[in-house]
């Protein structure tokens, strides 16, 4: 299943919070940028050395940033590299730009039910 759930239990930060960066094998990335956020405070951005690193990576906040390119979110074997996350619904259907086969496209990830 999806490692999201689509109730939260956060509640808004009083004063502007700092999300940090992806942390790849023990070592964080240089920048990170939130683009979207739900109303269940689920965040969706990128983490990587700059905005047009070729290998920032798209990522959702949950108390951590996770990398969308993690085989929990999708199969290793789409071909697809996920870039950026721009928005993310209060299903949590993401949107972004990711690499396909070499050719920069536009994306929908829908999180996954159990038992697909």
């Amino acid at each position: 299943g999806a490692r999201w759930s689509p109730a939260s239990t956060q509640t808004l930060p009083s004063a502007p919070t700092s999300l940090d960066v992806l942390y790849r094998n023990g070592t964080g990335d240089f920048q990170s940028e939130a683009k979207g956020i739900n109303s269940s405070l689920k965040t969706v951005g990128w983490s990587g050395a700059s905005s047009t690193d070729p290998n920032r990576r798209a990522v959702i906040y949950n108390g951590e940033w996770q990398d969308l390119n993690d085989q929990h979110f999708i199969h290793v074997s789409s071909g697809w590299t996920l870039q950026s996350a721009e928005a993310i619904s209060d299903n949590n259907v993401i949107v972004g730009v990711g690499v396909l086969l070499g050719i920069q496209k536009g994306f929908i990830l829908v999180p996954r039910v159990n038992g697909n």
